[in-house]
């Protein structure tokens, strides 16, 4: 699977795959951003937010987000056919 790069270095995730890991966790979003914070790999809820609402994220917060949630950086990414 090759990542969507944005213009600007954002990727696009897949917001259905970062919200059913999330809720995988029993996570809210605000739960996640508390445990990426705690995990040493911050995100913000309003991150968590726009990734799950299908707006591009910094690669970064894309990376937290796996490190979080402990999973590969690419299984989060939308799929570009």
């Amino acid at each position: 699977m090759s990542k969507l790069v944005i213009d600007d270095g954002k990727v696009l995730l897949d917001p259905l795959r970062l919200k059913k890991l999330r809720k995988s966790k029993c996570f809210s979003q605000d739960d996640l951003a508390r445990h990426a914070r705690n995990s040493r790999c911050p995100v913000s809820s309003a991150s968590i937010k726009r990734a799950e609402l299908g707006s591009p994220v910094r690669y970064r917060t894309a990376k937290n987000l796996a490190l979080a949630l402990e999973v590969e950086v690419d299984s989060l990414f939308a799929c570009v056919e």
